[in-house]
């Protein structure tokens, strides 16, 4: 007992205050973007903007992705499955500045519009992405009207010593795709991070 606060969750002042965060960057309640700069999943940020116990971890880095850098402030240490707030800072702090974000992440954002010729290559390629991302969210529209092209769009997160096959995945769908935009993000520089978009 009492080896290390397992959970924690949003108090109701600090619900409050997260969604004002969020509103101000322009986010919706479940933006990828979110998820993808926290390393969370959706589910994960669902809980936790709703007030449901999820791990220290992600708690602050939910908070830090938003603005909020007194996050102690926000948790419902009543409420929540944890010891004093002292034990827990201890463990956390240690833990966390041993790991640090992790560098080994990348992610990406794929937008393209595509044939109802291609749309079963297509889906074949997309399913090829969803086995290699970790974190990821495939969007496929219908075209609204009889001849128009389809859209699709995918997020995502990849361990880095998958990066080659990503690319490989990537290259085959934008071959199939009439427009594309590939926008990757890396984590393995020292800066925030090292962007490149690919249009076509």
């Amino acid at each position: 007992m009492g080896r290390k606060a397992s959970s924690i969750k949003l108090n109701e002042e600090g619900i409050k205050m997260i969604d004002t965060a969020r509103k101000k960057k322009g986010w919706n309640k479940i933006e990828w973007q979110w998820c993808y700069e926290a390393y969370v999943s959706e589910s994960t940020l669902k809980r936790f903007i709703s007030g449901k116990p999820i791990s220290p971890k992600n708690f602050q880095s939910l908070c830090e992705v938003v603005g909020i850098k007194e996050w102690h402030s926000l948790v419902d240490w009543e409420n929540s499955d944890s010891t004093t707030v002292t034990q827990f800072s201890e463990e956390f702090l240690g833990t966390f500045l041993t790991e640090k974000k992790p560098k080994s992440k990348g992610g990406i954002a794929v937008t393209g519009v595509f044939t109802s010729e291609k749309k079963l290559e297509v889906e074949m390629a997309l399913e090829r992405l969803r086995e290699l991302l970790m974190e990821c969210k495939i969007v496929v529209k219908t075209p609204q009207e009889p001849d128009s092209n389809y859209g699709c769009s995918v997020y995502g997160l990849f361990s880095l010593d998958q990066q080659l096959e990503i690319e490989v995945a990537l290259e085959h769908l934008k071959l199939l795709l009439l427009t594309c935009t590939i926008t990757f993000h890396s984590r393995n520089t020292p800066d925030i991070s090292n962007n490149k978009t690919y249009i076509s």
